[in-house]
C-alpha cells in the first residue's frame, strides 16, 4: 500500500518535532552548539529507525 501525501507530510512533521525535542534535550544535558546537537539528534533518530526496521524484518 502506498502512502498518501498527507501521511508523508505528517510523518515528516513528527520526525522534525522529535529531532527538535531531542536536540534541545542534548543541549540542556551536555551543552554544545546548536548544529552539533541537531546532528547528534539526527544520528540517534536514524539509528533508532534503522534498528526498528531490522526488528520488523526479523519477525
Amino acid at each position: 500500500m502506498s502512502k498518501k501525501i498527507g501521511d508523508i507530510q505528517t510523518e515528516l512533521n513528527v520526525e522534525e518535532s522529535s529531532k527538535q525535542l531531542l536536540a534541545h534535550q542534548i543541549h540542556i544535558g551536555y551543552g554544545g552548539s546548536d548544529l552539533d546537537n541537531w546532528l547528534e539528534a539526527e544520528e540517534i533518530l536514524r539509528n533508532k529507525k534503522s534498528f526498528s526496521q531490522e526488528l520488523v524484518t526479523m519477525a
